[in-house]
């Protein structure tokens, strides 16, 4: 039937998967591209070559004939695979080229354009990096960075409009944050199927991270041989590469005569697509694609900050949920593990859900909202079928269990870990009903008007909603996080439980060094910001304006802090391993050293210190002198206007046989509503902009003390000084 429109099939999207593009064997013709054999000849030339050169032949010819000056360059050129710049000359036609290059192979590719018409990015454009890089670091959403982001990169370049893309975990994309020029069309918030950007497309921008058309409209420029038995030439990498004809339709579709594409990389990973688009023809020299791949990094950067941060939190509340699972399992214990590890509240602390289901083997022990033992049943088979080391997540659980379906309203989607052998623990969500709007209907078809039939791209992309049912709340990074930390703690429990307590500390050790992985993945983020902003600082500082040069200073400031927190947290992940050599130690003598190591402040301060005769205890040394400084140094942070005066005593509990350690000051105090609070981590009292500090100290405290088989309080009112008391056994706890 003429004209007649069909759902297509399965295969069909397949083979649009499958389509080559980077062997499509054609260029844009905005510039001339070459390649050279390992002599320099050149055996490939676009057809364009010899008109956009200004030369007589192009094929068979040396470089140094076509592109006179260049010959040493390209001889000295790095065999990574990386696109170098590596000159810019006049051609013989007179005009200035610039030259990009790459090797595959024996092979060289040089990208021949126009240079760029100038110095780009300039002071200016510097400013506003700094201003916006400065921004972001006072927001922690990423959608309001994306925006920040995403302004900027239109101010500058030009484009009608600039989109924020984010790809989701099925590979669809989202348009989270966009700028547009008048009259230009909003995507903003709309939804594309994965199928607009095919798998081999996505990986194409972890090749070659940027990617720009001049003008839909312009004919390709084929590729011409030397010898036609010459292989297909992989132009991923080329920033001449000619469209697919279907993407070249889908941008005619949507009213988009030129583009630019920047991917934004996170772990190595395709997080999302800076996305300019133009309704007329725009060139993009490479000194603006160099500038917007720079915003994509700096964007990814704050990406895998803000995710750090978050993975660090997640690890914290496991760490609270395995200091329970020790007090759990210690002579209170109930002991049943399975009912102690799923107390009320505990499992479903850590990790966001309505209900959780520990599985071990035939016994099965729910908590929250559940959807019966035998629906539970099916879904811990289901999930030790696959063997996973890692999370496992289902998504839409009534898809792949279908017998499961009418369970939607307690068990949507689930978040899993494997603990053991037959053991698995997972957190369950509800139904969640949402509306997605979709720019234009996300249903490929086909379109047999005249010959075979064909992938046709949609022609509308206004808004076209839909009501998803059957999945949940999506299972945010945080929450895998959370969920690892959880497995390492308890397949130490289990290793317990089934070894009779064999070693809880290796989990310990897991959890620290999942720390200290997570805040290293933070470090790398913060030493860009700050390098580049002391390169900006150092070569641009007289050229910026005073605003710019106040943003640049609160940006580095900024990345500063963050790395004093990265220190603190490291901290605290080191105190978590009580496994050091259990000695005599003799508290005077720790306190002795505590105030060494705070000499410089005490002097500072003219901080007064009286230490008693302190009991000699077993423990573990290291730890003991960072508790006694940790609670000096906060005394003389939180002073009064007079000098600190800084009292350390212990008493004797016979009854207990533990000791009562205090350090008193004459400090701002602490009023009584936070006294419970202080020992949480990342909480502070006082004014943080005259105090610095993370709230990492007083929390690594009280883990020593609880480590040492004590506790640990504050007795004070606000204004009347401090006085801080610990409990020590005589002997440390096994």
């Amino acid at each position: 039937m003429h004209g007649a429109r069909v759902d297509v099939r399965d295969e069909m999207l397949a083979e649009c998967a499958r389509e080559p593009i980077h062997l499509i064997g054609a260029t844009q013709p905005h510039g001339a591209l070459l390649v050279l054999d390992a002599d320099r000849i050149i055996v490939q030339a676009s057809a364009n070559a010899v008109e956009r050169l200004g030369i007589r032949d192009v094929l068979g010819v040396r470089l140094g004939a076509a592109l006179p000056g260049l010959e040493d360059a390209v001889a000295s050129l790095s065999r990574d695979g990386e696109v170098h710049v590596i000159g810019a000359i006049t051609g013989a036609a007179g005009a200035r080229v610039q030259v990009l290059a790459h090797a595959i192979g024996d092979r060289v590719v040089l990208d021949v354009e126009a240079a760029d018409p100038g110095v780009f990015p300039g002071p200016a454009e510097l400013a506003l990096v700094a201003e916006a890089a400065s921004a972001t670091t006072r927001r922690d959403e990423i959608v309001a960075v994306a925006h920040e982001y995403g302004r900027l990169v239109h101010r500058v370049s030009g484009y009608d409009r600039v989109m924020i893309y984010r790809f989701h975990p099925d590979d669809h994309g989202e348009v989270i944050a966009e700028t547009v020029s008048p009259a230009t069309e909003s995507f903003l918030g709309l939804h594309y199927p994965a199928s607009d950007i095919p798998a081999q497309a996505r990986q194409l921008f972890l090749v070659n991270r940027v990617r720009v058309i001049v003008d839909r409209d312009a004919p390709p420029v084929p590729l011409l041989k030397r010898d036609e038995h010459e292989p297909a030439l992989d132009l991923s990498r080329s920033a001449l590469r000619a469209s697919s004809p279907i993407h070249l339709e889908y941008l005619r579709n949507m009213q988009v005569r030129s583009s630019l594409t920047a991917a934004i990389r996170v772990d190595g990973q395709l997080w999302g697509l800076i996305a300019c688009h133009h309704g007329d023809t725009k060139e993009a020299p490479h000194g603006l694609r160099s500038f917007i791949d720079l915003i994509a990094t700096l964007l990814a950067s704050r990406i895998a900050e803000l995710d750090a941060r978050r993975a660090i939190s997640a690890g914290v509340r496991a760490a609270a949920m395995q200091t329970a699972l020790l007090s759990a399992f210690s002579s209170e214990g109930s002991g049943d593990w399975m009912a102690d590890v799923m107390r009320q509240g505990l499992v479903t602390s850590v990790v966001p859900c309505s209900g959780a289901a520990l599985v071990a083997g035939t016994a099965i022990r729910p908590v929250g909202a559940s959807p019966g033992e035998a629906a539970l049943r099916d879904l811990s088979k289901t999930l030790l079928a696959r063997h996973a080391d890692d999370v496992v997540v289902i998504e839409r659980i009534g898809d792949e269990l279908p017998q499961l379906r009418h369970h939607a309203a307690t068990a949507a989607s689930c978040l899993a870990i494997r603990i053991a052998e037959d053991v698995v623990l997972m957190w369950l969500r509800p139904e969640w009903v949402t509306t997605v709007s979709w720019g234009g209907d996300p249903r490929k078809s086909v379109d047999p008007t005249d010959g075979p039939p064909r992938l046709a791209p949609r022609k509308s992309f206004a808004a076209w909603t839909e009501e998803i049912r059957g999945s949940a709340q999506p299972w945010t990074l945080e929450d895998l996080s959370a969920a690892r930390a959880v497995q390492a703690s308890l397949r130490g429990v289990v290793d317990r439980v089934y070894r009779v307590r064999r070693t809880l500390m290796q989990s310990n050790r897991r959890l620290a060094d999942f720390a200290h992985m997570a805040a290293h993945d933070l470090q790398e983020p913060l030493r860009m910001i700050r390098s580049f902003g002391s390169l900006i600082e150092r070569k641009h500082r007289d050229a910026l304006p005073p605003q710019a040069a106040e943003h640049l200073t609160q940006m580095t400031s900024a990345a500063e802090r963050m790395q004093w927190l990265i220190r603190d947290v490291l901290d605290y992940a080191s105190v978590q391993d009580v496994s050091g050599e259990r000695t005599e130690v003799d508290l005077f003598e720790a306190a002795n050293e505590a105030q060494v190591a705070l000499r410089q402040v005490i002097i500072e301060t003219d901080a007064r210190i009286d230490v008693e005769p302190l009991p000699v205890v077993t423990g573990i040394r290291r730890l003991l002198i960072q508790l006694l400084q940790n609670l000096i140094s906060n005394a003389i942070k939180y002073r009064s206007e007079d000098a600190p005066q800084i009292r350390i005593r212990a008493v004797r509990d016979d009854e207990s046989g533990t000791w009562r350690v205090s350090v008193a000051d004459n400090g701002i105090g602490i009023p009584e509503q936070h006294h419970q609070r202080i020992f949480d981590a990342f909480q502070r009292v006082g004014d943080r902009a005259k105090i610095a500090g993370s709230g990492i100290g007083l929390a690594i405290c009280k883990t020593i003390a609880e480590a040492h088989g004590g506790a640990i309080w504050v007795e004070s009112t606000a204004g009347e000084g401090s006085r801080f008391l610990f409990t020590i056994a005589d002997r440390l706890p096994h």
